[in-house]
């Protein structure tokens, strides 16, 4: 981690959000992205399919899996 990320995170007032992404590559190196749908609040960008960690998770990698 360089030293202004480590600052600023140090430094920060109010909550501190931690999140994490897992890709799935298919055997041509390929991943899948969506459009979101025009009634979303971000409608029209692109964006990697997610969703979100459940209480019961010990850890963001269980959570991914």
């Amino acid at each position: 981690m360089n030293e202004k990320w480590r600052k600023y995170l140090t430094e920060k007032e109010g909550d501190l959000k931690i999140t994490g992404i897992v890709v799935c590559l298919d055997d041509k190196q390929r991943f899948l992205i969506i459009r979101r749908s025009d009634i979303d609040e971000r409608a029209g960008m692109w964006t990697i399919p997610g969703g979100h960690i459940d209480e019961d998770d010990r850890s963001i990698e269980s959570g991914a899996v």
